[in-house]
């Protein structure tokens, strides 16, 4: 008796190993978000179409889908890079001595004089291209992990976005199944520091369906990190009297402090805003050096209202989203659908206020005897109602700028919100480079 079953079983570890190295030599399409504050990164294997967001980062403790657009320059010879993302942030954060943190550079990509703007004389398209090479690197580590063949020995076809939130959308929403020819509809791309309202036009004349851009809008303060922004000066004036900035030891705790606001930020809503929000002080802070102790102090927690995180953090951010969609709204009297991408996209606050702008909209406008038009749907239905109906709820500058714009039947929040713009960029080169073999780099 000859026992085989060993031999049967390299062999088939063998042929399932060749398989997967055939499949993997096809090639990976990597679609990459370069964005003002935070990039990220999708990917998938050409075979297969699998996509795949890089949510580990170096140095970063918890998975997340993006990494902080960050470079850290050595201050007294500026042309030698020490680090890049959370890593970066992380090492600045323990000492800044002859350190320079390069970050919120984007935007000046897209003017020509950038080059002499950038501090100690370095080239913006060094630190953009060192910054990139990164990714690059990393993103072959990642790859490595989860395949036989070296990701050095695949090709890679990588695209970095323009408009691909519109090819996502189209991939993974159902409402724009629901789409006719010649509706109108927008994708709002609300990220970092910078919220974009594209709107498209469908057009099914050709027998191929495609969209045709109409017009856009875009701020370039108006994004999630406007929000941490604000919450600093909130915070920074309930600890009035201790000269945080000034010394090291608070300024760390501070920052620690600070942290905290990344749960409030993702768990802010209309249904809790009201609530008082809790954040942990550090003990390095030195609270108890405030004379007379402060009524925010409950503990060893500072306490926030959630009516002055509203009017103070939330608020004045959300309302500069409100008026570009309205801005286009003006031009257009039935919007099918608003498409919300973005990491402030997917933010649960701004997503709620939106969904009650265009009920009420739609209120006003049915009030006056205009379009009719049906309640968008909700993920708290019931209490977006009743707000709808007391039309208290909405300020006088508000009801006069939503009775000038048209009617956006559905606010739509995308699923994977955030990772949008890389995976369609991803969905874009698979097909793209399905049908030219050669953009293979």
């Amino acid at each position: 008796v000859i026992d085989r079953s060993e031999l049967e079983a390299k062999e088939a570890k063998e042929a399932a190993e060749e398989e997967s190295r055939r499949k993997r030599q096809n090639g990976i399409v990597v679609g990459i978000d370069f964005g003002n504050t935070f990039t990220g990164v999708s990917y998938a294997h050409q075979a297969d179409g699998e996509m795949i967001d890089v949510v580990k980062w170096p140095k970063h403790s918890i998975s997340y889908a993006k990494v902080p657009t960050i470079s850290l320059y050595k201050a007294s010879e500026p042309t030698k890079f020490l680090d890049w993302g959370s890593s970066a942030m992380a090492t600045y954060r323990r000492t800044k001595k002859d350190k320079l943190l390069v970050r919120d550079y984007k935007l000046l990509l897209f003017d020509q004089d950038a080059r002499g703007k950038l501090d100690l004389g370095l080239h913006l398209t060094d630190v953009f291209t060192q910054y990139l090479s990164k990714i690059h690197g990393h993103l072959l580590e990642e790859v490595n992990k989860s395949q036989v063949l070296a990701a050095e020995a695949v090709p890679a076809h990588y695209c970095v976005t323009a408009e691909a939130a519109a090819t996502y959308c189209r991939e993974n929403c159902d409402e724009f199944e629901a789409l006719k020819d010649g509706d109108i509809f927008m994708i709002c791309d609300a990220g970092g520091l910078t919220t974009n309202v594209t709107v498209f036009r469908v057009d099914d004349c050709l027998g191929v369906r495609q969209f045709v851009r109409m017009s856009s809008s875009h701020d370039e303060n108006c994004g999630s990190v406007n929000l941490d922004r604000s919450f600093k000066s909130l915070v920074l004036s309930k600890l009035a009297g201790l000269d945080v900035e000034e010394n090291p030891t608070r300024l760390r705790a501070f920052e620690t402090l600070l942290e905290g606001f990344e749960e409030i930020k993702a768990q802010f809503d209309l249904l809790t805003c009201d609530e008082v929000k809790h954040l942990s002080v550090p003990m390095g802070l030195d609270v108890n050096e405030l004379d007379p102790p402060p009524s925010w102090l409950e503990e060893e927690y500072m306490s926030l209202r959630g009516k002055e995180l509203c009017d103070l953090v939330f608020d004045p951010v959300v309302e500069k989203v409100l008026e570009l969609i309205n801005i286009q709204s003006r031009s257009h009297s039935v919007c099918a659908g608003l498409f919300m991408v973005g990491g402030f996209g997917s933010n649960k606050y701004l997503q709620d206020k939106l969904q009650l702008a265009a009920a009420m909209r739609i209120k006003l406008m049915n009030s006056n005897g205009h379009s009719n038009g049906s309640d968008p749907d909700s993920r708290r239905s019931s209490y977006m109602n009743g707000l709808v109906n007391s039309i208290g709820d909405l300020n006088l500058s508000q009801a006069g700028s939503l009775m000038t714009a048209g009617i956006i039947k559905k606010v739509i929040i995308v699923p994977k919100a955030e990772m949008a713009v890389a995976r369609g960029a991803v969905i874009y080169g698979l097909k793209s480079a399905s049908q030219h073999t050669k953009a293979f780099l």
